[in-house]
Order: structure tokens, then C-alpha cells, then sequence
């Protein structure tokens, strides 16, 4: 993603959609995962 892109992110209810931009935001940190 480049600085002043607008993109778009979609998924069912519960894929994870709020989560990946919580982590991409820095709102929490990454313990663990795959």
C-alpha cells in the first residue's frame, strides 16, 4: 500500500477484517500466530 492509496478491504462477519487493522495500526502488538 502506498502512502495516499485508498484501498478497500472485505470479508464475512468474524474473517478478521477489524483485527488486521487494529495490528496495522499499531493498536496492539503481535504476541503470536501464523
Amino acid at each position: 500500500i502506498k502512502k495516499g492509496q485508498t484501498i478497500g478491504l472485505v470479508g464475512l462477519t468474524g474473517s478478521g477484517k477489524t483485527s488486521l487493522l487494529k495490528l496495522l495500526m499499531r493498536e496492539y502488538d503481535v504476541i503470536n500466530g501464523q
